[in-house]
């Protein structure tokens, strides 16, 4: 994503999250080439390359940002300054982030420079097969000016995507381009035709707000509400897949071109809930039901490191994109066996029971685990958690396999992090807040102190985030 990973590759190389690493930034050139070893790479496979994505508003008006960072307004340069979305009468950065900014569609320079930038950078690097083409990474932050009220956002950027496909049919034929729908985007256009007669364009549709606990496509995962188009600068929208399903349908109308989904089931959601087999499930659903809703394939928005506390859901996506119609048990014991060796029945039921002990009463799973448990429940999961890990780290002792060590250290791992959750709440229920909050200090010095050992399974800096601090905030 965006003109170079520095954004994502400081994530690691500063390492802020973890006061036993002593951190380093790179500059954008030590990230761009180490981009050029990735691109070779995946080159020297065959696989498809696709770049870019949010940047292309700030880039309109000369700021383009490889990331979520800030700038003053007095950074925007004047001759640009009339490109910005006017939003509450000011046309300024919003919030301070380049790349959260929309531009003025009805304003022809702008708009002009919006897709002259695109075509001339797919011009500039033929090595591109895919140049995603994304609005601002923002909701309710869209030009209120007279001439852009005239049509609805997704109409101005129908506008764009035919202006695009003409152009790069014409300079850059060997590209193809993938647009966004997302946000206020999620409603389709409805002035605008989208001109699909040059199939360069590619949909990507991106459920972020979804729910991870039902099926994309499953009818009880329902609001019921109606969620009409919102009114300029109004955007809400439901957490509930049925939302999106019937936004989707509406794009299927607007557009029959090549498409896929853009989802985030292992960037959140599997830490939130603390553990990867109930995505695993949903998953296996979702890649089974692709085709049916319209969508050709799916991107995974997510960390590499996604082994924890197994590796059942990136197992499940590799093997459900290719083989959607073998079952999810016969591929959940496929892993569990090639994982864990002699112990898939340990690690089944390890799986199971803690999948059922980080149940909430919240049917969608957002609330934190152990968050509505009572004492008694708490006592019953600090008691199974203390004689799984024992267990655990037996088995590993004894084991001499060592992809079956790993395996067994990642869910002994698990089950040690657990127990400091579960201390978290027991305390709390004592009426101690403050030595919850040590408890939770804890979780969070195990999760620094084993990331040496286990940073290629876990990403620590995404775990802490979602997998400690929610349970302070309660």
């Amino acid at each position: 994503q965006f003109f170079s990973s520095r954004y994502f590759y400081n994530k690691w190389y500063e390492h802020t999250y973890n006061p036993l690493y002593r951190g380093r930034a790179i500059t954008d050139a030590q990230a761009l080439a180490l981009d050029e070893k990735v691109i070779a790479a995946m080159k020297q496979r065959g696989q498809v390359f696709h770049r870019v994505g949010h940047s292309w508003t700030s880039a309109a008006f000369d700021m383009p940002r490889s990331g979520w960072v800030t700038a003053d307004d007095s950074e925007v340069p004047e001759q640009y300054r009339r490109f910005l979305a006017q939003v509450e009468g000011e046309r300024k950065l919003f919030h301070g982030i380049p790349i959260n900014t929309e531009i003025c569609y009805s304003h022809g320079p702008a708009f002009e420079r919006f897709v002259e930038n695109i075509v001339q950078y797919a011009e500039a690097h033929p090595e591109l097969d895919v140049v995603h083409v994304w609005l601002s990474d923002a909701p309710n932050n869209k030009c209120e000016c007279d001439d852009c009220r005239q049509l609805s956002i997704s109409d101005w950027y129908a506008r764009a995507i035919n202006a695009l496909s003409e152009r790069l049919a014409e300079r850059a034929p060997k590209t193809r381009f993938v647009f966004l729908c997302y946000f206020e985007l999620l409603w389709a256009p409805e002035q605008v035709e989208i001109d699909e007669s040059r199939g360069n364009a590619i949909m990507m549709f991106a459920p972020i707000s979804r729910c991870y606990a039902h099926a994309l496509h499953d009818p009880d995962c329902d609001d019921g509400q109606e969620w009409t188009r919102p009114a300029l600068n109004q955007f809400s929208a439901s957490h509930n897949n049925a939302f999106f399903i019937q936004r989707l349908a509406e794009w299927r109308r607007a557009f029959g071109g090549d498409s896929f989904d853009f989802d985030y089931h292992l960037m959140w959601a599997n830490w939130q809930q603390l553990t990867d087999t109930v995505v695993a499930r949903i998953y296996h659903e979702d890649l089974q039901q692709l085709k049916q809703l319209g969508l050709d394939g799916i991107i995974s928005c997510q960390s590499f490191r996604n082994f924890y506390p197994s590796g059942l859901a990136m197992t499940v996506l590799a093997d459900a994109l290719w083989n959607p119609d073998r079952p999810w048990e016969e591929m959940r014991r496929g892993y569990l066996e090639d994982a864990f060796g002699p112990h898939a029945d340990l690690a089944d039921a390890y799986l199971t029971r803690t999948e059922e002990m980080l149940a909430t009463q919240d049917p969608h799973r957002r609330q934190p685990p152990f968050s509505d448990a009572d004492g008694p429940a708490l006592v019953a999961a600090e008691s199974y958690l203390k004689g799984a890990l024992e267990e655990l780290k037996g088995r590993r002792q004894a084991e001499t396999n060592s992809v079956y060590r790993r395996s067994l250290e990642l869910l002994a791992h698990h089950a040690e992090f657990l127990g400091h959750l579960v201390a978290a709440y027991q305390v709390r229920a004592a009426g101690k807040p403050a030595l919850s909050n040590l408890e939770l200090d804890r979780a969070a010095d195990f999760l620094h102190r084993t990331e040496a050992r286990l940073s290629p399974y876990m990403d620590t800096e995404l775990a802490l985030r979602c997998s400690v601090d929610p349970h302070r905030a309660l």
